[in-house]
């Protein structure tokens, strides 16, 4: 596929990998998920094969671009090798490596999250400039990379979508180092979340003006000064879930609940969506739907729901879409939905 949008996969390298899972007719990217930080430098800690196999589809889809992710949830080490000048080359050079044994395109920093240890990390308050400086040093390394092998690299982030996120880091002074950031708009209800509500709406709900939103983080972000068009909005190829909600009617959505628990888009597909006594509801103001029986809640993406956003980032004019993750919807239902959204073919 060519065009100017981007519709990037994160794939997940934890799991035996497969050439005919990435559909390379509709997308334009491949996030390969994750390596991670060891004494500094970058390791690749799952199946080489997996590797290959990414490479395999490149071979059969040369237009797509293969990313490295770095990071994720809970995996340390981005504040040890950000601290000095000496951690952050051997860093840089690390992924440089990297990309280079690999024939990959690019890497995506998924640091989560700079200055805040919500996740288990360690966390300074210096990570805010040293994050800066980290992105400096590898957008250098990449620079010199690029002129060696005549193509060019790309350097993006992952980012949380609320305004905390932005406390822990420079949004100006990094800038221009990304290609284009990676908005991880999901998870606004998360596995924490003892109340119902949306975890991966367009809209702000009209009831509840405080809640966050596609639309919202997209705001908050260009409000700030960053370039729009250097902006991917997420979907979420998974439903986030709470189990023992007594509610009924309109009081189904913030309503309490318990005992929290997340479904693969094909999981729910396969036992929740218009079985089992679930029934799909909509939110015409957040523009996400959700299920209920009685009993158990799930919010999550859909058809539809993907659809509007694909639109939203035309109509906006966004740099394009990503989803996490690439094996919870199989059927490439979703991510047809998106490409359709999106007007592409």
């Amino acid at each position: 596929m060519t065009n100017k949008k981007i519709v990037s996969a994160y794939v997940y390298g934890g799991r035996p990998l497969s050439v005919d899972e990435i559909d390379g007719n509709l997308l334009t990217h491949i996030n390969y998920a994750f390596v991670f930080i060891e004494d500094g430098e970058i390791v690749h800690r799952f199946n080489d094969d997996n590797l290959h196999i990414i490479r395999k589809a490149k071979e059969l889809y040369p237009h797509l671009k293969l990313i490295v992710s770095v990071g994720g949830w809970a995996a340390d080490g981005f504040s040890d090798a950000a601290y000095t000048a000496d951690g952050r080359t051997k860093f840089a050079e690390s992924v440089i490596n990297f990309i280079r044994e690999n024939d990959f395109d690019g890497a995506d920093l998924d640091w989560e999250y700079p200055s805040n240890d919500m996740a288990g990390i360690k966390a300074r308050k210096e990570d805010k400039e040293n994050f800066t400086l980290m992105l400096e040093e590898l957008r250098k390394a990449m620079n010199q990379l690029e002129k060696e092998q005549g193509k060019t690299l790309l350097l993006t982030i992952a980012a949380g979508a609320e305004p905390w996120y932005l406390d822990g880091i420079e949004l100006k002074k990094i800038e221009p180092y990304l290609d284009y950031m990676n908005l991880m708009t999901y998870d606004f209800y998360n596995g924490w979340s003892k109340k119902t509500g949306h975890h991966t709406n367009l809209y702000t709900p009209a009831h509840r003006p405080e809640d966050n939103s596609i639309d919202k983080a997209v705001k908050l972000f260009t409000d700030q000064g960053f370039p729009k068009e250097k902006l991917t909005v997420g979907a979420a190829f998974y439903g986030r879930g709470l189990r023992f909600v007594q509610a009924t009617g309109d009081d189904i959505l913030y309503a309490d609940g318990s005992d929290n628990f997340d479904a693969a888009y094909s999981n729910l597909v396969k036992d929740y969506i218009q079985k089992n006594g679930f029934k799909r509801y909509w939110d015409d103001s957040a523009k996400a739907p959700y299920l209920y029986n009685g009993d158990v809640f799930i919010t999550y993406d859909d058809e539809e729901s993907i659809f509007l956003k694909g639109q939203y980032i035309v109509k906006e004019e966004l740099a394009g879409g990503f989803y996490w993750e690439n094996s919870h919807d199989p059927t490439g239902t979703l991510l047809r939905a998106l490409v359709d959204g999106m007007g592409l073919k």
